[in-house]
């Protein structure tokens, strides 16, 4: 018969754990979980980087809508895409930019490759600010006859604008 050690006074004390088996390997201790701080995530150049993603949705989703008519035929309407437009495209190319340079600011705040302290805000202010000018010559110069605005140019506007809200913040964050 085993002999168990006094119980210390005053309560109960749990057993000890029983030893491992043997030939069994020792157990791993538990890794802690992985934790984001997500007071210091780029929000803003993430916010950026998303409505980009959208407006490239939405620019080729229609932005004119073209009808016709054939005498004795009938007719018929199509829609035709943001990218069908010089406007449209030098929107497109100056979003491509910003989403480019959203993505680079992104890896820099995680990597630190790039030791710069550019103004970015300012950066996307003015790209923003082109965009969205372009995007509402899409709506003045929108063609010959029989081109009628669709939707599709309203949600670009509405997302150009509130890309231009998301620059003024993040230059207002950057003090």
């Amino acid at each position: 018969m085993v002999q168990q050690p006094p119980r210390p006074p005053g309560g109960f004390q749990p057993p000890p754990p029983p030893p491992g088996m043997p030939g069994m390997p020792p157990q791993r201790p538990v890794r802690p979980s992985i934790s984001i701080d997500t007071s210091a995530l780029p929000l803003y150049d993430i916010i950026m980087a998303g409505l980009q993603v959208l407006f490239w949705i939405f620019l080729s989703i229609g932005w004119y809508k073209f009808e016709w008519a054939v005498p004795y035929l009938g007719g018929g309407s199509e829609s035709i895409g943001g990218t069908h437009s010089a406007m449209g495209v030098l929107a497109l190319i100056i979003s491509i930019l910003i989403f480019s340079y959203a993505g680079l600011v992104i890896a820099n705040h995680y990597l630190s490759f790039l030791p710069w302290e550019m103004p970015v805000g300012k950066i996307y202010l003015g790209a923003t600010g082109a965009m969205t000018f372009f995007t509402l010559l899409g709506l003045v110069v929108k063609g010959g006859g029989g081109v009628k605005i669709s939707w599709g140019i309203f949600v670009g506007i509405v997302l150009a604008a509130v890309s231009v809200v998301i620059s003024f913040l993040k230059m207002q964050q950057e003090g």
